[in-house]
């Protein structure tokens, strides 16, 4: 139980460190940025990296659990 415990806090650390898209094309270009350095660019040969990026693009913030969700799936991919 303690493990889902670390991955919700990271979850839930990185939702608030995604920016805000604000509407504007140029908030949507910066949230793309964001995301394609956290699990692009620094993780290296993640494999479901770009799965992860056009989830979180488009995420708005009522719906966190839902994409903390999706994201747990993607993850658990190389698992099964």
């Amino acid at each position: 139980m303690l493990d889902y415990w670390a991955l919700d806090v990271l979850l839930e650390l990185l939702a608030r460190l995604i920016p805000l898209t604000q509407g504007t094309a140029v908030g949507r270009a910066r949230r793309k940025e964001f995301l394609q350095k956290v699990f692009l660019t620094a993780s290296g040969s993640f494999s479901h990296g770009n799965d992860i990026v056009q989830l979180l693009e488009h995420i708005s913030g009522d719906v966190w659990e839902e994409t903390a969700s999706k994201i747990i799936e993607v993850l658990a991919r190389d698992i099964a």
